[in-house]
């Protein structure tokens, strides 16, 4: 069961994620050549980017539930809203390195549907989660960068505490109720995001979203189900007019459920589905003919796309389903009268074959750390994780799959050089990180790999830890030539975070070169407090202790990044420990916080125009595919 359930909630509104982007650069980490210029709004890694101010808050922002589906039919939608938190913070989006941004993380959500008058009817945890499938021209006529790109958001949503369900427009969530066990499935797509710091919704963005019912069985971060692929260009994008999707198919309701809500292009920011022609759900015969199932009403009318979140239930008889069963789906165009001559828009792979890990971002110590301090799951050793890899075929568990895994940093987004300087080195030494090579899935579809992670020394220097990629491949299309005549999902691998060991002491010497990195990458945080000032440090003592104490899936726990490892956490909580509070000489106990200063224009060898700054994930996913020579100037 996942957000593609018969029974599920579709909602749609506005987003905001504001992370600074004076981290976006390795050089900005060097303490040593560090300039107050880094912490500027301005074009290139001589500024900040585009959101030096950031504070890392991710929001849900007006969004109403669009649509009730219970068992395939469609309910009138009743006046509740998806919301976040009303007692605490907002979550936070984390990258997970400057050379990993396309893996972007919310930690410390809170999800919740309430009525109009902000009562509460469901609330729980939203698991953290990395974004996938980013599309970087989904919105083509918006001209690229961030604005032009869609992305991927799917989890649980766990700790469910229901409210009262008594008034008559909450009936229809009462039937959900009925239907959903001890944690549901969530999935958003995130586009149209703004980064004109002109505009008064600068940072935000439009989401489109469905929560269904979830099995704890299951995988948190993909659907079991039937998964197509495009063909991609090298840019990364596809070749024809639809990206990634899925789809499940449900036997006993005689329907397909088909996500098209990241694969169909918009016709522009914010707006409707653009029109790609005819659409139909088909398969290949025993003679290898296309054999046409069902249209795919998707529509390009405008609110369709937010009603629905791209997903389209498609009725099947049972003959019909037992046809798909076991055969390769696909989605082709134009018309009925001659599907023979229109390719294939999306498949399935050869036999129908699929394997996907469930999370897929991993942060490991180069020790062992006391369990407090530990990342989740905190059940193993900080310097350990395990991913599960789920085998498939036509979305049925594949047992005694063989799965080949092998180092791959193309993924990440390598600089050749930063501000004429060589860039750090990724990836290196591979003997920090472990892992078998060759896994085989169990009775019911997956394996549970082991990830240890040892000291990988000081490899990138200022940056004090190291980043790798992992790529997995599923042995059933090794041996063919699916590898090499289509393109697989680039999404799909494994990214580590290895903190180096960490030589340092419990004193102000050892502490003061880590906070002065995070005063540098986060100038936001001067409205409040200088993190490299051991007086003003100690004067927010009891504070600092209770941020730095908290575990890191709290949207309050400092530092917003999560980029601070678990030795380093230890030995600033000794410290603060060690020392006792500090007043202040002019008797304040706070710095009072100061209005932030509103981004400086461009220079004036930058024309004013009223297109957004680059700098954001376009720019960091150009580097992994190899498009661009980083350079300060470009944008």
């Amino acid at each position: 069961m996942s957000y593609l359930s018969p029974t599920r909630l579709q909602f749609a509104g506005q987003f905001q994620a504001a992370p600074s982007t004076v981290n976006n650069d390795p050089v900005h980490y060097d303490n040593s050549t560090f300039k107050k210029s880094y912490q500027e709004y301005g074009s290139g890694a001589t500024n900040g980017w585009w959101n030096p101010q950031g504070d890392a808050s991710f929001r849900l922002i007006n969004c109403p539930l669009t649509s009730v589906v219970i068992d395939g039919k469609e309910c009138a939608p009743p006046s509740l809203f998806v919301a976040g938190s009303d007692t605490r913070v907002s979550g936070k989006i984390v990258d997970l390195d400057p050379e990993q941004q396309l893996v972007s993380e919310i930690w410390g959500q809170e999800i919740r549907i309430t009525n109009k008058g902000g009562d509460t009817l469901l609330s729980g945890k939203f698991k953290v989660a990395p974004f996938t499938n980013i599309w970087w021209s989904r919105a083509a006529s918006a001209g690229g960068g961030d604005i032009s790109a869609s992305a991927v958001y799917q989890s649980t949503i766990e700790e469910l505490q229901w409210g009262d369900f008594s008034s008559e427009e909450a009936e229809s969530l009462a039937q959900f109720r009925a239907k959903a066990g001890d944690q549901l499935s969530i999935r958003f797509i995130v586009d149209s995001y703004n980064m004109d710091h002109t505009s008064p919704e600068f940072t935000y963005g439009r989401i489109s979203g469905s929560i269904g019912l979830s099995s704890p069985d299951g995988p948190s971060h993909f659907t079991l189900g039937r998964h197509f692929f495009p063909k991609l260009n090298r840019q990364g994008s596809p070749q024809g007019p639809l990206f990634f999707a899925c789809g499940k198919l449900y036997q006993d309701l005689g329907s397909f459920v088909l996500d098209l809500g990241n694969s169909l292009p918009v016709s522009s920011t914010n707006g409707p589905i653009a029109d790609v022609g005819s659409l139909y759900l088909a398969y290949l015969n025993q003679s290898n003919e296309v054999t046409i199932l069902a249209p795919v009403p998707y529509s390009t009318e405008a609110g369709w796309y937010e009603k629905t979140s791209g997903i389209i239930d498609i009725p099947l008889s049972s003959e019909q389903i037992t046809a798909a069963g076991d055969t390769p789906l696909m989605l082709v165009g134009n018309t009925q009268t001659d599907p023979q001559a229109n390719p294939s828009l999306l498949s399935e792979t050869p036999g129908g074959y699929h394997v996907r890990a469930d999370l897929f971002v991993a942060r490991l110590a180069s020790e062992d750390i006391a369990e407090e301090a530990r990342f989740e799951p905190k059940s193993l050793p900080a310097n350990q994780a395990n991913i599960r890899l789920y085998a498939t075929q036509f979305g049925e568990a594949l047992k005694g799959a063989t799965v080949f895994l092998r180092f791959d940093n193309s993924g990440l987004q390598v600089s050749t050089s930063v501000q004429g300087r060589t860039a750090p080195v990724v990836g290196t030494p591979q003997s920090a990180l472990n892992f078998p090579h060759t896994v085989t899935t169990n009775e019911e579809g997956f394996v549970d790999v082991t990830f240890t992670a040892s000291d990988p020394g000081n490899v990138r220097t200022y940056m004090e830890s190291q980043i790798y990629g992992v790529r997995y491949y599923l042995s059933q299309l090794l041996d063919s030539d699916y590898i090499n005549e289509n393109s697989i999902n680039p999404s799909d691998f494994l990214s580590f975070l290895v903190w180096q060991k960490f030589e340092g002491q419990a004193d102000w010497p050892s502490i003061q070169p880590i906070m002065q990195q995070y005063a540098n990458l986060y100038p936001l945080m001067d409205q409040f407090i200088d993190l490299s000032s051991e007086t003003d440090l100690l004067t927010q003592r009891d504070a600092l202790l209770l941020v730095f104490g908290l575990d890191p899936s709290n949207p309050n726990y400092m530092p917003v990044t999560r980029d601070l490892s678990p030795a380093k956490r230890q030995a600033i909580l000794t410290w603060l420990n060690n020392n006792e509070s500090t007043p202040r000489s002019d008797g304040e106990s706070n710095r009072t916080p100061k209005a932030a200063a509103p981004p400086k224009k461009l220079a004036a060898t930058t024309p004013e125009s009223t297109e957004p700054l680059r700098g954001g994930k376009t720019l960091a996913g150009m580097r992994r595919l190899g498009q661009l020579r980083y350079q300060t100037k470009q944008h």
